[in-house]
């Protein structure tokens, strides 16, 4: 066989000898060695609360090797500016000591961080809001932000406009960005918000035209349009992030895989077939009807592995 030949003409050749029925993923050593590279994180709430409540030995422990710092929007209105500036610098060296990569950062969202409202005014005080967070790429090392294309909910009659505003907002905030050397990912959403389907999120991303800067965060349990799979298959190489849970299909649950309905396997296999190069990253920390500890959620990467 050709050492230039791709996935793609590999497997129509193995379907011509073997027969498409005779074919079931995984078929290729090659996929688990990449799996294995991928690095495994996990999201945290951030409210400026003491450290040790955020247990950051036990997530090292437990195995994650990099973490998504998720801002409560209260916890930063009720804080001043050099009070986050002490923590950061705390949570950064402590980090640090324990080898923790602190990957990315979750911008609040919704109210005053809507960056698809269509005032105006409002609308460029939400893209004001938001810069600034790319200012601590310097003090944590972060290199991606997530940002929401919207809040919710929104009508039909005044979505094209909603769109419009949102594109504009994330033109400006990738000038922002690109100055900084920091990535934008723009995160798929549920029911009426903005970049709710595959089709909708690639416009946002496209349009922006800043393929480096701006890319997606995939969350499997936003996907209500669609399975998360085909989600994945549709956006391909322009994701650069996960928050990975499980859910019922019909709305957003954050429940741990396993505990809904996505086919993990074909979620993973997809991933891969895009050159995704990880991390694998959840943002749940719940089965349905408890709290999960860190080894718990990471147990669930280990079977989602095993199972591959």
């Amino acid at each position: 066989m050709n050492k230039k030949m791709t996935r793609r003409n590999a497997l129509m050749f193995m379907t011509s000898i073997l027969g498409t029925t005779a074919l079931h993923y995984p078929l290729f050593a090659g996929d688990r060695e990449i799996l294995e590279k991928w690095k495994v994180g996990r999201h945290l709430g951030i409210r400026f609360q003491p450290l040790e409540k955020l247990e950051l030995e036990k997530v090292r422990k437990a195995g994650f090797q990099c973490i998504e710092l998720t801002i409560d929007r209260n916890a930063y209105a009720q804080t001043t500016e050099p009070q986050r500036l002490e923590w950061y610098t705390a949570l950064k060296k402590q980090a640090d000591t324990l080898g923790l990569e602190l990957r990315s950062l979750h911008v609040p969202f919704a109210g005053i961080w809507d960056i698809s409202v269509q005032n105006e005014e409002a609308r460029i005080k939400a893209v004001q809001n938001t810069i600034p967070f790319f200012e601590l790429k310097k003090l944590l090392g972060v290199h991606f932000y997530n940002i929401h294309p919207s809040a919710e909910p929104i009508k039909d009659e005044e979505r094209s406009k909603r769109l419009e505003q949102c594109i504009k907002s994330f033109k400006e905030l990738a000038q922002a960005a690109k100055t900084k050397g920091v990535c934008i990912v723009v995160e798929n959403l549920p029911r009426t918000c903005l970049g709710n389907t595959s089709t909708e999120i690639i416009k946002i991303v496209d349009t922006v035209g800043e393929p480096e800067t701006v890319r997606i965060c995939f969350d499997s349990n936003h996907t209500l349009k669609e399975k998360p799979e085909e989600f994945v298959t549709a956006v391909g190489n322009r994701i650069a992030s996960t928050h990975m849970s499980d859910y019922d299909g019909l709305d957003e649950k954050h429940w741990l895989p396993y505990e809904g309905i996505i086919n993990w396997n074909a979620v993973v296999s997809e991933l891969i077939k895009t050159g995704y190069p990880g991390p694998f990253a959840f943002e749940t920390s719940r089965f349905k009807d408890r709290n999960a500890s860190n080894d718990e959620i990471f147990a669930a990467w280990i079977r989602i592995k095993n199972s591959f």
